[in-house]
């Protein structure tokens, strides 16, 4: 067998059993209370792997931003608005420790490694892709696109901070197949008729 920080097949699997336990203590504990002890022994390797391959704890958190971030501009190339909405429902359903970890870390008042920063003057890509769809008159002009971007956060978060409630108001389980094809397709609805 290879050492582990060689680059071979040992080291690609112990890099993703890190990325996928840094992401499920993210999820669980937020990242001030994730610890690299508990990634790595969530992830079966050696504590200083975290290190050798990301850095740190924030290299970990980095790189599953980084990840996200590939994976949700191609969710952006979707053919219509609304189609483009329901598409980072799904991938969020596809990843719920994703959207866990999201969740957590925008109701935790701890610090987190500093995310790159829009250049001066520019707007967040969220609010600066609806203003662009709302030029192109995709989207309302009545509607302000920071606004709407909270909205649409609220919307696709729903399946993990309200999933007791999701049952309680649709009579199926928030994270069934039933639930997220019934809300896909009600959420495009929406999402149409605010596009004018």
């Amino acid at each position: 067998m290879k050492d582990q920080t060689t680059g071979g097949p040992e080291a690609a699997t112990s890099r993703r059993r890190l990325l996928d336990a840094a992401l499920a203590e993210f999820a669980e504990k937020g990242y001030a209370g994730a610890t690299v002890r508990a990634i790595a022994a969530r992830a079966g390797v050696n504590t200083q792997l975290i290190s050798y391959y990301f850095g740190g704890k924030a290299g970990l958190h980095r790189e599953l931003l980084d990840a996200w971030r590939e994976r949700e501009a191609g969710l952006m190339e979707a053919d219509s608005f609304a189609a483009g909405v329901t598409a980072y429902l799904r991938a969020f359903a596809e990843n719920p420790d994703l959207l866990r970890m999201f969740v957590r870390e925008g109701l935790s008042a701890a610090a987190l490694p500093a995310p790159a920063a829009p250049a001066d003057g520019e707007e967040e890509p969220e609010v600066a892709q609806l203003r662009r769809l709302q030029a192109e008159g995709g989207l309302a002009a009545d509607l302000d696109p920071a606004y709407l971007a909270i909205v649409l956060m609220g919307a696709t978060t729903a399946m993990v901070t309200v999933p007791a409630m999701i049952e309680r108001l649709c009579g199926v389980p928030a994270d069934s197949p039933e639930f997220l094809d019934n809300y896909a397709e009600q959420l495009r609805r929406i999402i149409e008729h605010l596009s004018g």
